[in-house]
């Protein structure tokens, strides 16, 4: 009586319906293990469990067969059931050739930790019986195939192969993509703020200043893209490390470099507004009236934060701001006589020529008061005496 039961493969209760464990589970038999090949279904989210009340693993073609006409009449749009028809194919194929073993292997409907330990727990069962070294994974889709490293553990090579019926292979592989990709952003607080907090705070000043708001979005698009093409983060550190530094110790220097900054959106704000006002559409004549107004606001406001940064350093900078001061000027007149010669071609272009002559005596002078003071200051390092440890 026991040998007819083992003999069995399937055994289907009238009163409820459902497989019985048992049956799918063969238990091992004492003695040598035979060398198979197994063709595996993976159902991870155990649909066969959920649905059709069917316990794995599967084993056996008729328990399949059954299982899966069992599971089609529960839900005949489950491709779980395309997938383990597949399965009963290559079977049928490799058994001409080879010694091969089907076998189901169904998961948990908490799909992830829970579904692929069971599985593992099943793929045990079988591997008490038959002696594997290769198998063939049949799955419906990228879902099932995480559970491929587990299986690599237990079985030296693994064919996986995929079966989509009446859907779209690129389509489903891009599904898992973004779902992979979007809960990452979610769990991961960097990723969060960069792809999340960045459109919202874009979304949420579009909403509230409308057209300028759009404009206000892409010229921060623009500096984000200009500070990374340039690599000018180290930049931008160093500057925001000495402007929070300021604030922090260095008050003198803060109240210059907030000036400065004044003066900066004053310079954007007079160009933007006479930019704005010109009814030509040249692109050059547009840009030469925004430098020419802006000019000289940008001119005081470098010369704030070169104020505020010689207010801050310990050192003796003076000569060095002296150099700064006059290169700044130099620029901004030849800037200004330039644009102002283009803004008006008629007039005589000696002012530019004065400009230049004037910005370069001013550097030379800068230069050498610059020079001096850096050789006056090596010679009294010399002269000092070497401090007593």
């Amino acid at each position: 009586m026991a040998d007819k039961t083992r003999k069995k493969t399937v055994s289907i209760s009238t009163k409820t319906g459902a497989i019985k464990h048992k049956s799918h589970a063969p238990a091992p038999r004492p003695g040598k293990k035979r060398k198979t090949t197994l063709v595996i279904c993976i159902d991870r989210d155990n649909d066969y469990g959920e649905k059709a009340g069917i316990e794995g693993p599967i084993v056996g073609k008729k328990a399949n067969i059954a299982a899966a006409n069992k599971l089609a009449l529960a839900d005949a749009e489950d491709s779980d059931v395309n997938a383990l028809f597949k399965t009963i194919q290559t079977y049928t194929e490799l058994r001409k050739k080879d010694k091969v073993e089907i076998v189901t292997l169904t998961g948990d409907r908490r799909v992830g930790m829970e579904s692929d330990h069971e599985i593992t727990r099943q793929l045990d069962i079988v591997l008490e019986k038959y002696l594997v070294e290769e198998a063939i994974l049949i799955s419906d889709g990228a879902e099932d195939e995480y559970i491929l490293p587990i299986l690599r553990t237990k079985i030296k090579m693994i064919y996986p192969k995929k079966v989509i019926i009446k859907q779209s292979p690129r389509l489903e592989s891009t599904y898992y993509v973004i779902y992979d990709f979007t809960k990452q952003v979610l769990n991961d607080p960097k990723a969060s703020r960069f792809f999340l907090g960045i459109p919202a705070i874009a979304l949420l000043i579009y909403a509230a200043l409308g057209a300028a708001g759009g404009r206000l979005i892409l010229g921060t698009v623009g500096l984000y893209l200009l500070i990374k093409g340039f690599h000018l983060e180290n930049t931008v550190e160093k500057i925001t490390k000495e402007f929070i530094t300021s604030v922090r110790i260095r008050k003198s220097s803060f109240f210059m470099y907030l000036v400065g900054i004044v003066f900066l959106v004053i310079g954007a704000f007079n160009g933007y507004t006479q930019v704005t006002s010109i009814e030509e559409q040249n692109i050059l004549y547009t840009i030469t009236r925004f430098i020419h107004i802006s000019i000289t606001p940008l001119f005081f406001s470098a010369l704030f934060f070169g104020w505020g940064n010689i207010l801050g350093s310990k050192k003796n900078k003076l000569p060095q701001y002296i150099t700064y001061l006059s290169l700044t000027f130099s620029v901004a007149l030849v800037t200004f006589t330039t644009t102002t010669y283009m803004l008006n071609p008629g007039q005589s272009y000696m002012d530019i020529i004065y400009s230049v002559i004037i910005g370069g005596v001013l550097l030379t002078i800068s230069s050498i008061i610059e020079n001096l003071e850096k050789k006056r200051s090596s010679t009294q390092t010399k002269k000092q005496p070497p401090q007593k440890p």
